[in-house]
């Protein structure tokens, strides 16, 4: 009886930008090798869950159903690159079906066009049994509320008199959830501390930070402010326009005593994060409905189902190489940046936070939340999880 055990891939992938109509450089296989370990024949290991390099928790799952898989994201890349000169297509997205293999769902391959154009593509229905798809390109809100005392929110009113829809919390040591603003008096959610290149981070969106006209960063200034502008929170250290997030790092004149390596899951309670999800978790986590959260400081905590991800973003001009996941998690303006995750516990009962996301944004219909893949920032050297240590832990 034997099990076998799957090596994780996240090498960087290629993306999309409409200024040059379609592009990839290829997304990377799921599976890179395989090893053989004790357990049952008809179940592989596949790593769930990295804590920089290191992979951190594996999980059986039917061999069958992984194959299927695996399938389906060769589908993926073939169409991606068959379609890399076809003005019509505007990207390609690995989805989820109703159909499934040893009681797990199968994912599908979905095209995307612009409306006009979608009767132009010329695709067969499936390749190789996995189903192919045709979706009109999504308009993505990014959910950054505007500039104070001149724009409006959704509902008409001044920002300055609509703080905290949910969360305006003060904290001395600042978490995933928390409200933020920049310079420029736009609202965005913290996503949680991270490591990179050896030093503490606070880990959110990069959307608020650049003119999303000339994808130029804005002019008022790097830092950025908590508990209703009053605080000084730090400077921005790194702004990542193609994957879409931002660094934040500590300063001497900072008014906050540093960051917490924990998301929210209410105002008053945090639960740490272990690490980040891999791209093939996210495959595990569709195929059984599993709920995932989202916690954003005007909408709070949000559960939801992953729908599926894409390798491109074929929704934003400012966006060069991100991978964005697909939620069915609810999310308004000043959500962006807020984490998405998925809660499990370990031997001795201990509840941990795994790092799926952070939030992007939705099409108007706010049918789907779309958000940046913590794989994806994991591949820049930014490791989630840098200080797991045991339970109870205020890191």
């Amino acid at each position: 009886m034997t099990e076998k055990r799957v090596d994780s891939s996240e090498e960087a992938v290629g993306g999309y930008n409409r200024r040059s109509v379609f592009k990839t450089i290829g997304t990377g296989m799921l599976l890179a090798k395989m090893g053989v370990v004790s357990g049952g024949k008809d179940t592989v290991e596949i790593p769930i869950e990295k804590r920089g390099d290191e992979v951190t928790r594996w999980k059986s799952v039917p061999e069958a159903w992984w194959h299927f898989e695996k399938k389906a994201q060769r589908v993926s890349e073939r169409i991606s690159s068959s379609q890399s000169n076809n003005q019509f297509v505007t990207g390609v997205s690995i989805g989820t079906e109703e159909r499934t293999i040893a009681n797990r769902k199968v994912s599908n391959v979905i095209v995307y066009a612009d409306k006009p154009d979608l009767d132009k593509l010329d695709l067969p229905g499936e390749i190789d049994g996995v189903r192919i798809k045709k979706e009109r390109t999504p308009s993505i809100n990014n959910y950054r509320k505007g500039l104070r005392g001149n724009l409006l929110d959704a509902v008409g009113t001044s920002l300055d008199d609509h703080w905290g829809d949910c969360h305006n919390d003060c904290y001395d040591k600042i978490a995933g959830g928390a409200l933020m603003e920049n310079g420029g008096g736009a609202r965005f959610t913290a996503a949680t501390r991270v490591r990179h290149n050896g030093n503490d981070r606070l880990l959110t969106c990069g959307h608020p930070f650049w003119n999303p006209d000339d994808c130029n960063p804005e002019t008022y200034g790097q830092t950025v402010y908590h508990c209703r502008n009053q605080l000084n929170a730090g400077d921005i250290s790194k702004l990542n326009r193609s994957a879409d997030y931002a660094l934040i790092k500590p300063t001497s004149g900072m008014d906050v005593s540093g960051y917490r390596e924990h998301v929210h899951w209410t105002d008053v309670s945090t639960i740490q994060v272990s690490g980040h999800a891999t791209k093939e978790s996210l495959h595990e986590i569709k195929s059984q409905d599993e709920t995932v959260w989202k916690y954003g400081a005007t909408t709070c905590n949000r559960d939801g189902l992953i729908k599926g991800y894409t390798e491109n973003a074929p929704w934003d001009d400012c966006v060069e190489d991100g991978i964005f996941v697909r939620s069915t998690n609810y999310a308004e303006d000043g959500d962006s940046g807020g984490p998405i995750y998925r809660t499990w516990k370990d031997a001795e009962g201990c509840e941990w936070a795994t790092m799926i996301s952070h939030v992007k944004g939705s099409p108007e219909s706010k049918s789907d939340l779309w958000s940046t893949a913590a794989y994806r920032v994991a591949q820049d050297n930014i490791e989630f999880g840098a200080s797991w240590s045991s339970c109870g832990s205020t890191q």
